[in-house]
């Protein structure tokens, strides 16, 4: 089932499923969801491969519209600027239905399984509704061979990203450069597979309220 592939991070249901849909549409949606993509855009980008890449920043946009009832709001900092003379200028930032509301319902409600029990099961927030994903970058081969890695379980990024009706956020964990200070970093998958959860779940926890609103339906 779809539910079970986004659970348990299946790449392959995801390519199909972009096939199925049509690359261009299934990029036009992430387009509207605040993402931008270097064209032409390649298969790899079912899996969330793609140049120049999103940002937490980014991708803490586009899941904040699953959870907002399909409205994407542009992520901004600044709220307003006050001028000594008590003039005050609020900066325009982007906001639109990027879909459906029953389209954000269910794609939330199918992302709650990646914590209830998927590849997002070590996060623990009970009585908090929650969705969410992961994402993992593994080493290529070409890098693995090319400085002797014989560790197969290694990764150059992990991702996860995950909202409430209340907030939203986007843990990237990783190295700058793969090759900084001529040593070699990357992440053990032993080490550092659960570091963007532990993240997400200590952040989510301090700053949620006691009882937050579940998705509507």
């Amino acid at each position: 089932t779809l539910r079970n592939a986004l659970a348990y991070s299946r790449n392959i249901p995801a390519l199909k499923t972009m096939y199925a849909v049509g690359k261009d549409k299934a990029v036009g949606f992430a387009e509207k969801l605040g993402l931008d993509f270097k064209k032409p855009v390649y298969d790899p980008v079912a899996i969330g491969s793609y140049e120049p890449g999103a940002t937490p920043l980014q991708m803490a946009g586009a899941y904040a519209a699953f959870g907002n009832n399909g409205v994407y709001n542009e992520p901004y900092t600044v709220t307003k600027i006050a001028f000594p003379d008590g003039k005050t200028i609020k900066p325009h930032r982007r906001s639109y239905t990027a879909m459906h509301d029953y389209t954000a319902y269910m794609v939330t409600d199918v992302l709650k399984s990646v914590i209830e029990y998927g590849t997002g099961k070590s996060i623990q927030l009970p009585g908090l509704p929650v969705a969410g994903k992961t994402g993992s970058v593994g080493l290529s081969d070409e890098f693995r061979q090319k400085h002797d890695i014989s560790d197969t379980g290694g990764y150059s990024d992990e991702w996860f990203t995950g909202y409430t009706t209340q907030y939203t956020a986007s843990i990237w964990t990783g190295y700058p450069s793969l090759t900084a200070d001529g040593k070699v970093h990357y992440m053990s998958s032993i080490e550092s597979k659960n570091i963007a959860k532990e993240i997400f779940e200590k952040l989510m926890a301090d700053i949620s309220d006691q009882h937050v609103a579940d998705f509507k339906k």
